[in-house]
């Protein structure tokens, strides 16, 4: 009972830990802008402020939970980043990242035809990260952002989940902490989704490597999203969009018929 308890709280600790992380930085940058003279109020509409505090808790978080996940996992090889030196598995990676960018768009896209009152607070959200359109956005978004995210969910939250439910349980769990540490509906359900992908990936690969590099191809085609909205016709992207829907299902369908590697080693004797 008392191991079960330990792992529940190693599950949990993860999250509560990265938003005390961002709660700190924020308050830090408070303290910047009262030291410079500055109303507080414009930590809101100062958008690199925003994006130097998220850095920084990033920063910080990739430093804690990658000790973290390492001392739980098999030290430097608990990555798995051998296993993401394919170019069959690279390449894989980023097709699957842009595809399912492309597709969460289109998603995105119906979902606010129809609610777009849902939509508010998103939009503010992608305003203050800026999505790409400074370097600090682009290092934050597709580089500090990612890797803290995946340590924390993907590494630590998962691993500890694994040792007390099966694989399927410890996914949705730790993929609807994902979710909510976003703090927003429409984040919230496309991060829970994802989050399952994810999570699935490292279950399969057995690489938080993996994850971590397809976690940044979803990023970067999202700042390349942002580009592209401005510089191409509608018409075009929307076909974009809608075309990807498929090949982000055929890899989500790649992904659940992938062979762990206890379920490699089994021979046809053993299953029968």
């Amino acid at each position: 009972m008392n191991q079960k308890f330990f792992n529940i709280f190693g599950g949990l600790a993860p999250l509560a830990l990265y938003l005390i992380l961002q709660l700190m930085t924020a308050l830090a940058s408070i303290v910047v802008l009262i030291v410079l003279h500055r109303d507080i109020s414009e930590l809101t509409k100062d958008t690199q402020l925003l994006l130097a505090a998220s850095a920084i808790a990033a920063f910080l978080a990739i430093i804690i939970f990658g000790s973290w996940y390492k001392k739980i996992s098999d030290g430097f090889d608990g990555f798995g980043v051998k296993k993401l030196l394919s170019l069959k598995t690279i390449l894989f990676l980023i097709v699957f990242g842009i595809s399912s960018q492309l597709a969460i768009s289109a998603i995105l896209g119906i979902i606010g035809s129809i609610r777009p009152e849902w939509f508010e607070n998103y939009n503010h959200v992608m305003e203050g990260l800026g999505m790409g359109n400074s370097i600090p956005s682009i290092i934050y978004v597709v580089f500090l952002g990612p890797v803290a995210e995946e340590l924390v969910f993907r590494g630590v939250t998962f691993r500890y989940f694994q040792k007390i439910m099966p694989f399927m349980w410890a996914n949705i769990v730790q993929a609807a902490l994902f979710g909510f540490m976003h703090m927003n509906l429409v984040q919230g359900l496309y991060a829970f989704g994802i989050g399952l992908v994810f999570g699935l990936l490292v279950y399969k690969k057995e690489s938080i490597a993996c994850s971590i590099l397809l976690h940044m191809s979803i990023n970067l085609f999202g700042c390349v999203l942002s580009f592209m909205e401005m510089n191409m016709a509608q018409q075009v992207l929307t076909w974009l969009m809608f075309a990807s829907i498929p090949v982000f299902f055929v890899g989500c369908r790649y992904l659940i018929y992938l062979e762990t590697k206890e379920e490699r080693i089994v021979t046809p004797e053993d299953r029968e």
